[in-house]
């Protein structure tokens, strides 16, 4: 399988199978109008409006009742722990949990098999300190066979001033049954 991510060279965007790196390709999201699934665009929106002229919302602005309800079974709230390195799951929504087959409400992203094994916290540390929407799309290794990659917006938060927590949507793409969607921006071949 071969994903296409604008603004990377091809060889730059390739996710293997038979990696088990969880290697994760990320790109910056220009424009409202390249998010083309509807989750991701309705958690965009609000941030932007949150945003107004500032780098990023802060995260006292952002709270979670008011995210548009379709949203919240694929919504995710990390919180940066830079003493640590790593993240923690603040707010995980009911479909992430059920596609990695536990809950990661309260976990630290490095007590994840997974992701010990993975660049997961580097990338979102790149998506947050970049200080811009990004979309990343990473191997799927959890609990379902069909599953194929998971694919996310991540969207930065700050407090204080400075990258703070990181919110967004993730999904899962599946390669059977055929009838399920796949997500990501149709311009990047998802």
């Amino acid at each position: 399988m071969t994903i296409t991510i604008p603004g990377m060279s091809e060889t730059d965007t390739r996710l293997s199978a038979n990696d088990h790196s969880a290697r994760l390709f990320f790109a910056p999201v220009e424009r409202a109008e390249d998010i083309h699934d509807m989750q991701q665009r309705a958690l965009f929106d609000y941030w932007t409006g949150l945003k107004g002229d500032r780098l990023a919302p802060d995260y006292s602005d952002f709270d979670v009742v008011d995210v548009p309800r379709h949203v919240l079974p694929h919504i995710f709230l990390l919180e940066h722990l830079p003493d640590e390195d790593d993240f923690l799951h603040r707010v995980v929504g009911s479909e992430i949990d059920e596609g990695n087959g536990f809950s990661a409400s309260g976990k630290k992203l490095k007590d994840i098999d997974i992701v010990r094994q993975s660049d997961l916290v580097d990338t979102l540390q790149k998506s947050l300190f970049s200080m811009r929407p990004c979309f990343s799309e990473s191997m799927y290794y959890g609990h379902d066979p069909n599953g194929e990659s998971i694919h996310r917006l991540s969207l930065p938060l700050l407090r204080d001033g400075k990258s703070s927590h990181l919110v967004g949507v993730a999904k899962i793409k599946f390669s059977d049954p055929p009838n399920r969607p796949t997500f990501g921006p149709l311009s990047s071949g998802f």
